[in-house]
């Protein structure tokens, strides 16, 4: 059974511990819940960290006190918050995809993060301006569409992914959590809202920008934009395809990066 540990505005943000050394708290893409996580949580933790999966708000065993649809990337922030009390104070964090975008947003707050490893980030290198299809989601989930909130969110991905999401046996636990998609959305537009230099310039901890070996365009445009804007950061190749990781290479990657010298 899942611990609870309650954010500022009263959530209830539900989370796995396991393993003694460094803390790293898993930060998930959207529409995963925690398990997503499990496999390469209990591998690092055997390679002696101390890891921290969470369901995100509005996902699984975590609720969300914040009114429907107001989404209020801070929330996450103090989300994160909570849950580095549990292990200190302070933590290393593993973020992939949007959960990466919300890792540099909680870095850029000013949140106590000691190192950033994120995995195949979704930003464009220009600025993006995504106030439009914010509105558009926030009127599928206020109409109760579901189904129509995960296909927008994923109308830029590729088709294939898509079709094989519908297709699946997970599709309702995905539609489930479409009310969430809107942190995930807010977070990804505030990494397209400005120059990288200008929100991320003082970002300076350690950070290892990830991407598969054969990414999209899209995530490797990012890690070459994010090291060139971050002070601290350099990228690196994992074993993975698909937007997906083997857990075996990422572990030795994360090991590696995240152990104190």
């Amino acid at each position: 059974m899942a611990s609870t540990v309650t954010s500022r505005d009263g959530t209830s943000i539900a989370y796995d511990i396991q393993g003694e050394g460094p803390a790293v708290l898993f930060v998930t893409a959207a529409l995963n819940l925690r398990g997503a996580a499990a496999p390469l949580s209990a591998s690092l933790a055997e390679a002696g960290f101390t890891t921290v999966t969470y369901d995100r708000r509005a996902r699984g065993d975590s609720d969300d006190a914040a009114p429907l649809a107001e989404w209020d990337p801070r929330r996450e922030v103090e989300d994160l918050e909570a849950l580095l009390g549990v292990v200190g104070g302070q933590a290393s964090v593993f973020g992939w995809s949007s959960g990466a975008s919300l890792c540099l947003y909680a870095a850029a707050a000013g949140l106590e993060v000691t190192r950033l490893a994120l995995f195949e980030i979704p930003l464009s290198p220009e600025s993006v301006d995504g106030s439009d299809e914010t509105s558009s989601l926030r009127e599928l989930i206020l109409d109760d569409d579901r189904g129509g909130a995960v296909e927008y969110y994923m109308k830029d991905m590729p088709r294939e992914w898509l079709e094989g999401a519908k297709s699946s046996p997970y599709w309702a636990a995905m539609t489930a959590m479409a009310p969430s998609l809107g942190y995930d959305l807010a977070v990804v537009n505030w990494s397209q809202s400005a120059p990288l230099g200008r929100l991320l310039g003082g970002v300076r901890q350690p950070t290892l920008v990830m991407s598969g070996e054969e990414p999209l365009p899209l995530f490797t445009d990012a890690a070459a934009a994010l090291v060139a804007a971050m002070p601290a950061a350099r990228s690196r190749t994992v074993n993975g395809t698909n937007h997906s990781w083997d857990d075996e290479a990422m572990t030795a990657a994360l090991a590696e990066f995240l152990r104190p010298a």
